[in-house]
């Protein structure tokens, strides 16, 4: 008999469950709660048989079934901690927190799609180093009918570099089903600093605007590097007069449009203001000239900051350019 997917909302069998979701079980407990990985005493959720009685999701732990099916055995709900959680459904004839129900399983999708937020490209991102760039991303909100489960009809997008700096935050209306894209675009500057992989993650925006993030798990998108970056890191530290610092160019930037991206890492910034400009020149030439990039500090720690601005001047592979931040 051929496996089917998607199991009929009424008529409902113990030989359809177990073979669509392949337990090799037809204990109603192991249906429900067994575990396919992770989990305890051989359970995915926290119930009798192994001295559980909450009826939750373990943590780091998968059934058989699919969560993110619509119809399940189990639902979706927000924790105390504002976390979004699944727990086994409980029956209204009963007290307990949890049951084992057959009818759990009416119009259950095996094959139902998990959010999701990725590369068009998949796990692996090509960027050319100092070169304007677009990167793809798809994005879908699964098939769980979020509204109606925890009153989210919009979400948001956001998407990282390895350090945390948020690359793109984008919100929309949640469409079900529905696969759609969005595009980060990388100026020629901004390619020669993203770390080594994007990160991204999806949050369900509820009618009281109150924001529940998806637990997708860890997931990383690797960054494939090639060419050489125009300008590299600059460390600037205190001294009289303000901070300072130098970097070396490694390839020609002539057209004073365009922009100038580098690294800044500031250290020994107890003293400094909360706000700071940067101004540049190339060495030898006089005076400084107004970079125009307000940098945000942190006072008391080391800061790191990917900063940007118009080119003042001519820049040719070996110049030696020097940098100060004035309050």
């Amino acid at each position: 008999m051929a496996v089917q997917y998607i199991i009929p909302y009424e008529n409902i069998k113990v030989s359809d469950v177990r073979d669509t979701i392949g337990t090799g079980s037809s204990s109603l407990c192991q249906l429900c709660a067994k575990a396919r990985s992770g989990g305890t005493g051989g359970y995915a959720f926290r119930i009798n048989e192994n001295n559980g009685s909450s009826g939750r999701l373990i943590e780091g732990a998968t059934p058989y079934w699919n969560i993110w099916s619509n119809h399940s055995p189990g639902e979706w709900f927000v924790d105390m901690d504002g976390s979004l959680s699944l727990k086994l459904k409980k029956s209204e004839i009963s007290a307990q927190a949890y049951a084992f129900m057959l009818s759990g399983f009416a119009g259950y999708k095996h094959t139902s799609v998990k959010p999701y937020l990725a590369p068009v490209s998949g796990d692996t991102i090509q960027i050319n180093n100092g070169n304007a760039q677009d990167v793809r991303f798809k994005y879908c909100l699964g098939e769980v009918d979020w509204l109606n489960k925890i009153g989210a009809a919009r979400f948001r997008g956001i998407i990282r570099s390895s350090q945390g700096n948020e690359l793109s935050n984008f919100t929309g209306n949640i469409s079900l089903i529905s696969e759609y894209m969005t595009t980060l675009s990388f100026d020629a500057g901004q390619t020669q600093w993203l770390e080594e992989y994007l990160t991204t993650e999806l949050y369900l925006i509820r009618n009281d605007y109150t924001e529940i993030q998806i637990p997708l798990g860890e997931q990383r998108f690797h960054i494939e590097r090639t060419g050489d970056p125009i300008i590299r890191e600059v460390t600037v530290i205190n001294r009289t007069g303000g901070l300072y610092g130098t970097a070396t160019v490694t390839e020609a930037i002539i057209n004073t449009d365009q922009e100038f991206w580098f690294k800044l890492n500031v250290t020994e910034i107890g003293s400094l203001p909360d706000t700071g400009y940067v101004w540049a020149r190339k060495r030898g030439d006089n005076p400084f000239v107004f970079f125009g990039l307000n940098v945000q500090f942190s006072a008391g720690t080391n800061y790191t900051h990917l900063v940007t601005g118009r080119v003042p001047f001519p820049v040719y592979k070996g110049d030696i350019i020097e940098f100060e931040i004035r309050p």
